[in-house]
């Protein structure tokens, strides 16, 4: 869900794009667990139906850590306010200058990653238009554009 702040733009992560690849990435983890496992399991000479319990519980853990990492992410918020880039999170804030920036990219998995001119990348995450955000941080980087006449 993203909104516009009164001084600036300000973007939050979205459960609905958390849900959608928790979900995708559960069920290919779990298939593709079931194929090794069965197999391995078929291999052993032992009953391939085990392989689908133990990858429902490996999947479980992964789903966990995904909840997890969730907890943590889903209250940050990212804005631009007076030419800085702010992160607020359950850490703190962090601010770093517009300036300071080198690249701003989209990412596959709905991920902006921006990277600074020292070479640190900092990654926004669950963003519902990726895209467009990092279309509106490089303008924001670019500063306004004056009025032609």
């Amino acid at each position: 869900m993203d909104r516009l702040a009164p001084d600036g733009l300000s973007w939050v992560p979205s459960r609905r794009v958390f849900v959608r690849r928790v979900l995708l990435n559960g069920a290919l983890t779990y298939l593709a667990l079931v194929v090794v496992m069965s197999g391995f399991l078929y291999w052993m000479s032992l009953p391939t139906r085990w392989g689908f319990v133990g990858a429902a519980f490996i999947t479980l853990g992964f789903f966990l850590e995904d909840m997890m990492r969730w907890r943590r992410t889903r209250d940050d918020l990212w804005q631009i306010h007076e030419g800085m880039l702010i992160h607020d999170s359950e850490e703190g804030r962090s601010q770093v200058p517009l300036s300071e920036i080198h690249s701003v990219t989209a990412q596959i998995g709905n991920r902006v990653s921006i990277t600074l001119i020292t070479g640190l990348k900092i990654p926004m995450r669950y963003l519902s238009y990726p895209k467009e955000i990092a279309d509106q941080i490089n303008r924001a980087r670019r500063g306004p554009v004056g009025k032609r006449k």
